[in-house]
């Protein structure tokens, strides 16, 4: 799941993205937001209603390709919504975007959603920006980030371990999910309180701010995670991902090998993934363990298989 990099593109070139990135998470929140105000009825894509989507998913997702193929008409578009590939299917520069990360609080008028938009090279995350219309400032704000040049919230570089003296913790887990880690934790860790948010992306934004200690993720996809994994890694986290060999650190995004293309092969890509403070992740997966030898743990235990 976890193999070397590929080099980054010339910091220009990131910073170019990252603003891109920026510009239109906060285009497309400020339209979802205008849809929130007026309130909409969703559809669903399962017959047991269990996946909604709205007007609001499907407009938002539009400006973001639209924009993103203005500006780099060769890159290619994965969003969660649509079923094709928008750009270049052969483009090297991949945009995965979630236009609207936790729609069931967005339709029952709880503010705890978001805009996602991340930007693989080559398989390795690069930029990405997180539209949150509340609960990490007193307005919203877009939390953004490029790979070697640090995280931001808003305009302010973000320092996760300034909550880390907090003694009461919070972490993330899936609605119906336990905590467990392995053994006693490490000296100094207080695993913090679980909660379930609702939308991977924010609890992602929270982890990177140090608002949660942990979060973990059973079966994200990669419109979910690729901005707030990111994200939480350049403000000084920690994100580790399970694949066949067992957990790792996330350092690039492997396609499943079935997929008749490359970006097909991302549509795809699911897999476990735990993101916070490191001594958390470590624990929780059971990977700073030397005395288990194979790393044997899978999410689906450590949540009590929810």
């Amino acid at each position: 799941m976890s193999v070397e990099p590929s080099p980054l593109p010339p910091p220009e070139e990131l910073a170019a993205i990252r603003a891109e990135a920026v510009r239109l998470a906060t285009d497309a929140g400020e339209l979802v937001m205008d849809y929130f105000r007026r309130g909409l009825d969703a559809r669903y894509k399962t017959k047991d209603e269990g996946n909604p989507v709205t007007d609001a998913d499907e407009a938002a997702e539009a400006l973001i390709r639209d924009g993103i193929l203005a500006r780099f008409p060769d890159h290619a578009v994965l969003g969660e919504e649509a079923d094709s590939i928008a750009g270049n299917a052969a483009s090297p520069y991949l945009w995965a975007i979630d236009p609207l990360d936790g729609t069931l609080n967005f339709l029952n008028g709880l503010a705890l959603f978001a805009v996602s938009v991340g930007v693989l090279h080559e398989g390795r995350a690069i930029a990405g920006a997180i539209f949150v219309p509340s609960g990490l400032a007193d307005m919203p704000v877009v939390l953004s980030a490029a790979a070697g040049l640090g995280a931001t919230l808003g305009d302010i570089p973000i320092d996760r371990t300034a909550r880390t003296a907090i003694r009461a913790r919070l972490g993330a887990v899936p609605g119906g999910g336990r905590r467990g880690g392995h053994g006693r934790p490490p000296e100094g860790l207080r695993p913090g309180e679980p909660r379930s948010l609702g939308s991977i992306a924010i609890e992602l934004a929270m982890v990177a701010t140090g608002t949660l200690q942990y979060a973990m993720f059973g079966a994200p996809r990669l419109w979910d995670v690729a901005a707030g994994a990111l994200i939480v890694q350049e403000a000084g986290g920690t994100a580790l991902v399970r694949g066949k060999r067992g957990w790792a650190p996330l350092a690039r995004y492997e396609g499943t090998k079935d997929a008749t293309t490359a970006v097909e092969g991302y549509r795809r890509w699911c897999a476990p993934l735990v993101a916070g403070d490191e001594n958390a992740a470590h624990y929780f997966t059971g990977l700073s363990a030397p005395s288990r030898g194979k790393l044997r743990t899978s999410l689906g235990r450590l949540l009590g298989g929810g």
